[in-house]
């Protein structure tokens, strides 16, 4: 029970020091119960500010996976790989297609040329997913100049990733990948113009280099 006057409803530090000071205190359990409320008060503030610091982390924690998950979308990629994707198959390719998991014969290797002057041929059908923008693939490849000097592979070595349409590789090779079934090779004939340029990437790719790719693909995921 209070032993003095009632406490004030809008109570703060400046009216609990004034209600307390001697002289008009009528029962010192009057302000320690004042004191209690106050430290909850208090106690509440705190709790509060945590929960929306909390919040603030939750939600940049949500935004940044939000960025990760959509990393395939249009805004990412490169937007004209879809367009080349949605292209039917050539007639000459249908009529040509070898079985699935084997070598083609060399007297069935078709070169094709696409729109944009990339040159893929075939050299082993894959059985596995197919490469599309946005696939997760890990690749065998050996890389050379147009005289047959090579200029970069890692064939023996640890397969290496790409994320189709992101733009992690030169687009020559993101083109070339389209299409192909995991377990399948291509050979890729890549103009300069969609790989390093009219500057190159000196020291090792000169300017204007045509580069030659033989790509085998390990795996791919399209989840």
């Amino acid at each position: 029970m209070f032993s003095g006057r009632p406490i004030p409803t809008m109570l703060n530090r400046q009216m609990f020091q004034h209600y307390c000071q001697p002289g008009i205190q009528q029962g010192k359990m009057d302000c320690v119960q004042m004191e209690i409320v106050m430290s909850r008060r208090a106690s509440v503030k705190t709790e509060f500010l945590l929960v929306m610091v909390l919040l603030v982390i939750v939600g940049g924690l949500a935004a940044i996976l939000s960025l990760r998950s959509s990393s395939t979308d249009d805004n990412f990629i490169r937007p004209e790989l879809r367009t080349i994707q949605q292209t039917p198959v050539s007639a000459v390719s249908q009529s040509a297609a070898p079985a699935q998991g084997v070598d083609v014969p060399k007297d069935k290797q078709k070169e094709i040329t696409t729109d944009s002057g990339l040159k893929y041929t075939d050299l082993k059908i894959g059985k596995g997913d197919k490469v599309k923008v946005g696939s997760q693939v890990m690749v065998f490849y050996k890389g050379t100049f147009k005289s047959g000097e090579q200029f970069d592979g890692n064939i023996g070595k640890t397969p290496y990733g790409v994320l189709v349409g992101a733009g992690e590789v030169i687009r020559g090779w993101e083109e070339g990948l389209l299409g192909m079934l995991a377990g399948g090779k291509r050979k890729l004939i890549v103009p300069y113009k969609l790989a390093y340029g009219e500057v190159g990437k000196p020291p090792s790719i000169p300017p204007r280099a045509e580069l030659h790719f033989e790509i085998e693909v390990v795996s791919v995921s399209n989840k």
